[in-house]
């Protein structure tokens, strides 16, 4: 599934899908025949308690608990509570969130750096 530079295999072919890893966590969001997991780059599988899977940004992936939005670390620790109702992955350490109907920013510690006013949003892109 994963090969390196010269085409020889590090991990060999044991998954239906498989995503990039994550340069934070160093795992990649993966699904065996049924399930959706992660794999670290030695092609160990781990399972993480969520409803919905997705692939690690900024070290952190969305997931959903109870129908709600959060994030949790490579351990599968939810360290944004599943909160919100609806949610995009991290991207330059910030993540869209909805919080009723409107949309706002938060960190990576689930901070507020934009308050939810937006109907729409997309991610929030640096300017240097």
């Amino acid at each position: 599934m994963y090969i390196n530079k010269n085409g020889e295999w590090v991990i060999n072919p044991m998954f239906v899908s498989a995503k990039n890893f994550d340069a934070k966590t160093g795992l990649a969001m993966v699904k065996k025949i049924d399930q959706w997991g992660y794999t670290d780059k030695n092609g160990s599988f781990k399972n993480i308690t969520t409803e919905k899977y997705s692939p690690f940004y900024d070290g952190l992936a969305r997931g959903k608990m109870g129908g709600l939005t959060g994030y949790y670390n490579a351990d599968g620790k939810w360290v944004i509570e599943a909160k919100y109702n609806g949610g995009r992955d991290f991207k330059n350490g910030f993540a869209a969130v909805k919080e009723g109907d409107k949309w706002g920013f938060i960190n990576v510690r689930g901070e507020w750096v934009i308050k939810p006013t937006f109907a729409n949003v997309k991610d929030l892109e640096l300017v240097k």
